[in-house]
């Protein structure tokens, strides 16, 4: 029995390794990243059932002691204590919806992962783990390459049709492909990990005689290479070619004793001929494809190519004056690929509402992963000026800062000391191996130096973007591996009860009790796997009902919604979704006099309770508040009473997002069409203050300021603010467009052409 224990363990390694970066699907609200977080959950609870069920077989606890203890126990200590105290703890357990990854339920999940694999997984199979990680790489970048070409194998499964055109513009992996990864950076940062892994081994089997599967090692390199520089990421590359100096670094001071007057020698090509081919190999790889660094890329073959090519004679070339403005449009600001802000503009101004945010909660923060609520309450105000204004940011695009904002100095603190001391750790084990070329692990060296440079490219990425579930994965597991190949991680000091070790009880010897107990455990272990599946049924009904209402068709999306909800009724994101859907199905079914799936007062009734409910649990979720507003203000429609409420949600909204200028706007509108016109004139003036950009803003000023200033019979009451209005709709003519149809009414009912 132990055996088969062993096995399944060993297996449920291969299928995590293996599946984590490749899997994803249509059906659910995230195609990516929260399948891979669900299949790392179920993974891990059968390995750990397993592991505990041999515990019982075997009669005795065991667990293997790490260098890594302390610093991972006190990073989960401050991780815990950050729920406990967050802004919203179910978001700080489950993690933000959709990611869920860096959720403290991830954050166990991976620690139990990383001390199942150290406990259970021996030295001697750490090898073939390697292959499987290597070979789930081949996969991912075989399915990603053909689709900056324009031929995307996800379309051709998605839709039937082997082109680009199942993704929308804002994400054409033509320009920067994403593969299963989902995102650009993130394959950046997978790769980026893989990178040194792969040639690292190849070395080491190149040196073993294993030159067949050195080639293939080789070839797997540049591939992860050529997918890399298509991703374009500019924080990637810099991690990449960071910690490939170090590598190469270490690897000229490794080989310093071999002479320089026997390079040319056949025993100096044998020995470095692998070397120079990825070296040869990277060089044009990248001198052929170009990087995303433009300070670079002028010296690449794109570059040097189209300095040839015929060029427009600059003397025929028209010269457009550029009108001066009040406002500065968001097209002043440097853009990125897509014409939108530069992500290095935007990127500033989230982490200055990061470091805002950890100022006011100095000490542990707002929470784990509670970043989309934290940020929104210190955004600078210029982050409204940006093509990006009005996007939900749930990360800070800084790993260390969004620790820093979300769990405080206490957890960035216990971050760092835990990946300070892993990288020490592994520089230290092969330092001590380096010195002695008699070691017994000195054979192995290029392995240990691989995996600490990817780890380190880690890091440094992770300065410009945030954790997914596979780099996380390596993150936890890749010290392990190290510690395992430098025999830094001893038997002996194993925590172990009782104190004997190599106990082997046959099947016979296995008691009634035992049968019961990992009965039992297996039991425990199909409940979580089933709460697991019934959550991702309940996410699937959830993306069907969310599309509907992305396409407007509400009605359809009632009961796919109330099935999400039925499945998985704790959830705040379903029921969000549910309470909206409600109320616009009730104001339409009132309008058309129908009632197919309930009655208006029957639905506006169940939206008000849900969303009751919603704020009353979440206060702190700005999301939920907005949405409030949105449901009080339909209902307003099919009873005035609600518009009151949606005054006081929105009052909430600005609460948790002073600086938001849509929320800001919105605010304005309520106020004034409540018979506060007054103080929406200072709201929408001060929304204008957040954004100078904002057409909307200025109309509804106009609006406004018309109120003040006529009677209802249309005679001027108060000279000023009927000017005033005027004066608004002129300067939208004039900063925004001269044939703006909406200003052009306005003064045309105003008689003020």
């Amino acid at each position: 029995m132990v055996n088969f224990l062993n096995r399944l363990i060993s297996w449920s390694f291969y299928t995590l390794f293996f599946f984590v970066p490749i899997v994803f699907t249509q059906d659910t609200s995230e195609l990516f990243e929260l399948n891979k977080i669900w299949l790392t959950f179920g993974l891990t609870t059968i390995i750990i059932a397993a592991w505990i069920s041999k515990m019982v077989f075997q009669r005795r606890i065991f667990i293997q002691r790490t260098p890594l203890d302390i610093p991972i126990l006190l990073f989960l200590g401050s991780q815990l204590i950050s729920t406990t105290i967050s802004l919203d703890t179910h978001t700080s357990w489950w993690g933000y919806y959709s990611r869920f990854n860096g959720g403290l339920l991830s954050l166990i999940t991976y620690t139990l992962v990383y001390y199942a694999f150290v406990s259970n997984i021996h030295k001697e199979k750490l090898l073939s783990y390697l292959y499987t990680i290597i070979l789930s790489g081949v996969v991912v970048a075989l399915w990603g390459l053909p689709s900056h070409f324009g031929y995307d194998p996800t379309c051709l499964v998605f839709r039937g049709t082997f082109d680009v055109s199942c993704w929308t513009s804002n994400f054409q992996p033509k320009v920067r492909i994403f593969s299963t990864l989902g995102q650009p950076d993130w394959l950046s940062a997978y790769l980026a990990a893989l990178i040194p892994l792969a040639m690292s081994l190849g070395m080491y089997l190149w040196q073993q005689s294993k030159k067949r599967i050195a080639g293939g090692l080789l070839v797997a390199t540049l591939l992860f290479y050529l997918d890399f520089l298509y991703a374009k990421s500019r924080g990637g590359f810099v991690g990449l070619s960071i910690s490939l100096v170090l590598f190469f670094g270490w690897y000229i001071w490794a080989e310093k004793k071999f002479s320089l007057t026997r390079c040319l020698s056949r025993e100096a090509w044998a020995k470095r001929g692998y070397v120079l081919a990825l070296i040869g190999g990277i060089a044009l790889i990248t001198f052929v494809v170009g990087t995303s660094i433009d300070q670079i890329d002028k010296f690449m073959f794109p570059a040097l190519a189209s300095h040839f090519q015929t060029h427009p004679n600059p003397s025929t070339s028209l010269r457009v004056k550029t009108p001066t403005t009040t406002i500065p449009p968001t097209s002043t600001i440097s853009t990125g690929e897509f014409g939108g802000t530069d992500s290095g503009k935007i990127r500033l101004y989230v982490w200055t509402g990061a470091i805002s945010a950890w100022l006011h909660y100095p000490i542990f923060g707002t929470g784990v992963e509670t970043f989309a609520y934290a940020y929104y309450l210190f955004m600078p105000p210029a982050h409204n000026l940006t093509s990006e204004f009005g996007y939900l940011y749930n990360k800070a695009h800084n790993e260390y800062l969004n620790y820093l904002a979300t769990t405080g100095i206490v957890g960035l603190g216990t971050y760092l000391f835990m990946i300070s001391m892993s990288a020490w750790l592994m520089a230290y084990g092969l330092w001590k191996i380096q010195r002695e070329p008699n070691h017994k692990l000195y054979a192995i060296r290029y392995l240990p130096a691989g995996l600490l440079a990817s780890y380190l490219g880690i890091l440094i990425i992770n300065f410009f973007g945030f954790s997914v579930v596979i780099v996380n994965l390596f993150l936890f597991l890749f010290p392990g591996f190290v510690l395992m190949l430098q025999d830094q991680i001893k038997p002996e000091n194993e925590i172990l009860f009782p104190k004997i070790s190599n106990i082997k009880y046959p099947l016979s010897n296995i008691s009634p009790f035992q049968w019961i107990l990992s009965a039992g455990v297996s039991l425990v272990a199909l409940y979580f796997l089933y709460t697991l599946f019934i959550y991702w049924q309940a996410d699937k009904a959830y993306a069907l009902g969310q599309n509907f209402v992305n396409a407007g068709e509400y009605q359809n999306a009632y009961q796919p919604l109330h099935q999400a909800i039925s499945l998985r009724p704790s959830e705040p994101t379903f029921q969000d979704e549910l309470a909206l859907d409600d109320a616009v199905v009730a104001v339409a079914l009132a309008q058309q006099n129908k009632s197919a799936t309930g009655t208006p007062t029957q639905l506006a009734q169940e939206a008000v309770a849900v969303s009751n409910d919603l704020v009353a649990n979440h206060p702190n979720v700005v999301t939920y508040w907005k949405t409030r507003v949105r449901i009080m203000y339909a209902l307003s429609q099919l009873n005035p009473q609600y518009l009151s409420d949606a005054l006081t949600s929105i009052q909430k909204a600005t609460q948790l997002a002073p600086t938001d200028a849509k929320v800001s706007y919105n605010f304005g509108l309520i106020l004034g069409q409540t018979g506060h016109v007054q103080e929406a004139v200072a709201v929408l003036q001060n929304t204008i203050r957040l954004k100078k950009d904002y057409h909307e803003a200025y109309y509804a000023l106009g609006i406004f300021y018309h109120s003040l200033g006529v009677n209802k019979n249309g005679v001027v009451i108060n000279a000023d603010y009927a000017q005033k209005a005027i004066d608004e709709m002129h300067f939208i003519l004039l900063n925004f467009s001269a044939t703006d149809q909406q200003a052009l009414d306005a003064l045309k009912a105003w008689h003020a052409q």
